[in-house]
Parts: structure tokens; C-alpha cells; sequence
């Protein structure tokens, strides 16, 4: 089934306007049938999260999409979220399971995958363009994220 739903997938790529949404709800329908797969949520899962505590982790997630290549200081993001840097810290991890770093450089390394599979710019150009400051920090963090280093992605992706 999995070979099928991924051929299904990539025939999904090709196709655009109302049939590409047919195929993708025909793809869900599939696999909400089938026997073989199993949620990744139990029957009685509730979100227990209030929608004031979603529109504060929306209000944070924003701001790092938006501001990623920049430097974000946990300050102005515990402000953001109307807490102390030691409160939001704890609130962060406790919603995410990562630290509030951890997720900005998730967020950074993603970036700089997208620009290393374009081709268009040096490694360098990419941990500048990405929000790192120095070179050595990104080839850490983009190795420990994703296992390899930027030069072994992008010649993984060409």
C-alpha cells in the first residue's frame, strides 16, 4: 500500500485545480480506510490547549517565520508572548517538546535546505542568508538536524 499511495502522490504533483483536490481527498479517504495504518492520536484524544494558548504560540510562530533571517532575541519573544524569558522558556518546551532555539534553528536549517537545493548561491551565501551568523555554528546545527553536512545535502539533491 505504501508504494501506491506514494505513486499516487507524485501523479498528485502533476495535476492541478479541482482534480489535484480529488486525488488528494481520494489519497485521505485511502488511507483513513486502511487497515494497516494507525493513528497517530489515540480515539479519546482531546485538545486540551485553550484557543487563547493557540493564538499565542500562532503569534510566536509568525513573528519566527517572519523574522527568521534576522536575530531573534528571547526577550522580544517572551514580550511578544506577555511573559517573563524563564516563563516562556517553559511554556515553549512544554507545547513543542524542543526549546525555543531548537525550533529556530529547525526553522533557519529548513530555509537554508530549500536555497541548497535551488543551487543558486554558495554555502556560504546560504548560513548568512539564513539567519546564522557564522559559518561554523550552521555546519553544526545543519549536521545535527539533518545528518549531513551542507555539502553532502546538496550534492545529495542533484
Amino acid at each position: 500500500m505504501k508504494s501506491q499511495i506514494r505513486e499516487r502522490m507524485h501523479k498528485l504533483l502533476q495535476a492541478s485545480g479541482f482534480q489535484a483536490i480529488l486525488q488528494l481527498l481520494a489519497i485521505l479517504d485511502e488511507l483513513a480506510h486502511a487497515e494497516e495504518c494507525q493513528p497517530i492520536a489515540s480515539l479519546g484524544y482531546v485538545n486540551t490547549h485553550k484557543v487563547s494558548e493557540t493564538e499565542r504560540m500562532q503569534k510566536v510562530h509568525d513573528y519566527v517565520l517572519d523574522h527568521f533571517r534576522q536575530e531573534i532575541r528571547l526577550d522580544e519573544m517572551a514580550s511578544l508572548a506577555g511573559m517573563s524569558p524563564s516563563a516562556f522558556c517553559r511554556y515553549f518546551k512544554t507545547r513543542t517538546n524542543r526549546t525555543f532555539s531548537e525550533f529556530v534553528s529547525e526553522v533557519r536549517i529548513g530555509y537554508a535546505c530549500k536555497l541548497l537545493i535551488e543551487g543558486k548561491f554558495t554555502i556560504t551565501q546560504i548560513c548568512y542568508e539564513s539567519g546564522f551568523n557564522t559559518i561554523s555554528n550552521f555546519n553544526r546545527q545543519f549536521k545535527e538536524i539533518t545528518t549531513l553536512t551542507p555539502a553532502q545535502y546538496q550534492k545529495a539533491y542533484q
